[in-house]
């Protein structure tokens, strides 16, 4: 039996962290029916509600002060690291932003942590990660010292696997994948309308999904766009009421982490608030939510698990490019010219785009299905070398 450690701050918020860690639990449990799993985690997240199936095999290892730790530096990696046979790390995590605040940054974190487990004789697996923006010499010099511990490493797209090389990043098996969440499987559909109607959601008419996130001050890359929160409400208000009149299309708010407060604002800005729907995330799995999505005529997108449940639920979709691991997903998917880039960030560029695509959308359906089903075989590549290097 193998214990892996789980090093991610777990904290069962962000649908795409549960989505992309139960798939990747899944295939390994395919290869090792009696895995367990320790999952690092913050906030004290209730297991059994985000991995139903699954909970039986997790140990939750809390990351909090109380318990002597600040993230992953502190006493409860360092005792249980020990007692793991390998250790895991998924996501978009490697980046060099808010770089020195040890609460908010893995990069900073792994630069203590990783080398302990290498010291330890504990294989390391990035498992289908992203890498960057890395915008500061510190942040790639970190990178590097990380890539020396690493036994597999793969990536979710050609622009991290590019960015991890030129540093010098060249673990033992090194390899282009996808994101895990990639192979998620979507509630069936049945359940989705329960939501809906639940939810109180038109379904006469029309529908177009929207996920946004609060990022906007904080990652969209300064020089390259004059934006703010309250400018880009009142564009996304001011775009869905053109939607609705123009189309006779209904909105559906839809958030896939903890961001209620700027979708509250949207709403509230929206003329024709009563076409607007809101489905909340809380008390619901990520398959409930991409299939949801899939009751929709288009999809769009600003967090990127959003949308590839967007994507494994086959809803074409557009991509509003707040960080540059977005712009690659839709690289990766060849459909490049489906993202809203905040260069030219402006009411009428927006609503052109989305009319664009909705007028060609089932083009789009076809294309989005052709790059899903090609990522999603490329997925396996990260679990067909755990399975030749960790359980050969």
């Amino acid at each position: 039996m193998a214990r892996i450690a789980v090093l991610e701050q777990f904290s069962g918020r962000n649908m795409g962290d549960t989505a992309s860690l139960d798939v990747i639990m899944s295939e390994i449990l395919e290869m090792d029916p009696s895995a367990k799993f320790d999952v690092y985690s913050v906030l004290n997240p209730n297991v059994r509600l985000h991995f139903p199936e699954r909970h039986s095999v997790i140990r939750r290892v809390d990351m909090m002060p109380w318990n002597l730790s600040v993230n992953f530096l502190g006493l409860p990696v360092l005792l249980n690291l020990p007692r793991c046979d390998w250790v895991l790390i998924r996501g978009g995590v490697f980046f060099d932003k808010k770089l020195w605040d040890p609460t908010f940054s893995y990069l900073f974190n792994y630069r203590f942590v990783l080398p302990y487990a290498k010291m330890l004789g504990k294989p390391v697996v990035l498992y289908g990660v992203g890498v960057g923006p890395l915008n500061t010499d510190m942040g790639r010099s970190m990178m590097r010292r990380v890539g020396r511990c690493v036994s597999i490493m793969t990536t979710r797209d050609q622009d991290s696997l590019d960015l991890a090389r030129s540093l010098g990043v060249c673990p033992p098996q090194m390899a282009l994948a996808a994101d895990p969440a990639l192979r998620m499987k979507p509630a069936p559909a049945s359940r989705a309308k329960e939501l809906c109607t639940k939810y109180e959601v038109d379904m006469s008419k029309p529908l177009i999904g929207v996920n946004v996130n609060s990022f906007v001050d904080f990652m969209v890359q300064k020089g390259k766009a004059s934006m703010n929160v309250s400018s880009f409400v009142s564009i996304m208000a001011k775009v869905l009421d053109r939607l609705i009149e123009n189309l006779d299309i209904n909105a559906v708010l839809v958030p896939t982490d903890v961001e209620g407060k700027i979708f509250e604002q949207i709403r509230s800005a929206v003329r024709n608030r009563q076409r607007v729907h809101y489905i909340p995330k809380e008390n619901h799995l990520p398959g409930e939510i991409a299939s949801v999505i899939g009751l929709f005529d288009l999809f769009i997108g600003m967090r990127m698990h959003s949308l590839i449940f967007s994507s494994v639920a086959n809803t074409p979709m557009i991509g509003i490019v707040y960080n540059k691991k977005v712009a690659s997903f839709f690289k990766e998917l060849d459909m490049p010219d489906a993202v809203i880039s905040f260069n030219n960030f402006t009411e009428d560029s927006v609503y052109q785009k989305i009319t664009d695509v909705w007028y060609k959308r089932d083009t789009y359906k076809q294309r989005l299905i052709q790059g899903v089903k090609k990522l999603a075989d490329r997925e396996q590549v990260t679990s067909e070398l755990v399975r030749k290097v960790i359980y050969g």
